[in-house]
């Protein structure tokens, strides 16, 4: 009821507003004018958003780069089996890149058009972007690279890998003999201690 009350006023409301329009000497052309200043109106509140979302953005003044050395992976699998490699603790070099993220992805979009020579031995585009995610889904062998993996972040060969493994590994056991050593000798020093009482 509540809703046909509602209906029933909005329709006299807007039949009242056209009476009032066509009552008057120029009741049309009155109407048409308010109709227009409506419009105008409207232009200029979508103007207004329009401006508003422009002036609303984020930028990011530099650049900060840390660069790891290459370990043994906590998990995950590795690509094409292999050794799984990941992020070593070790902070080989941490430096900050002047300019905005643009200018960082413009030298970054360079090296990858370097990158992308030496491999291929071909110049790409100009205008070509080589962006890497594309390769990453990949299921069509590329005729050029015969491998539907990213031709310019390719996996380490098994050997290369086994070798940092083997290195992370030594690095890892050494450190714990070292602390096995270290226990032994506090237990010989303390039960040298207790016997000399």
């Amino acid at each position: 009821e509540e809703i046909d009350r509602m209906r029933a006023r909005k329709k006299s409301v807007g039949e009242a507003s056209m009476n009032s329009c066509e009552s008057k000497e120029e009741g049309g052309e009155a109407c048409l004018g308010k109709e227009e200043e409506k419009k105008k109106k409207k232009k200029k509140r979508k103007k207004k958003k329009k401006a508003n979302k422009a002036k609303k953005s984020v930028s990011f003044g530099v650049v900060s780069v840390r660069e790891h050395n290459r370990a043994m992976g906590e998990d995950g699998v590795p690509v094409d089996g292999g050794w799984p490699l990941g992020l070593g603790p070790r902070i080989v070099s941490e430096y900050t890149l002047p300019g905005s993220v643009l200018d960082f992805e413009k030298k970054r979009q360079q090296e990858l058009q370097q990158r992308y020579q030496r491999i291929t031995k071909q110049t790409p585009q100009p205008s070509s972007t080589l962006e890497t995610r594309q390769f990453d889904y990949k299921k069509v062998i590329d005729p050029s690279t015969n491998s539907t993996k990213n031709p310019l972040f390719g996996p380490l060969h098994e050997d290369q890998r086994e070798k940092i493994l083997n290195k992370h590994l030594h690095h890892l056991t050494s450190c714990s003999i070292r602390h096995v050593r270290n226990e032994l000798e506090q237990i010989r020093v303390h039960r040298s201690h207790e016997g000399g009482n």
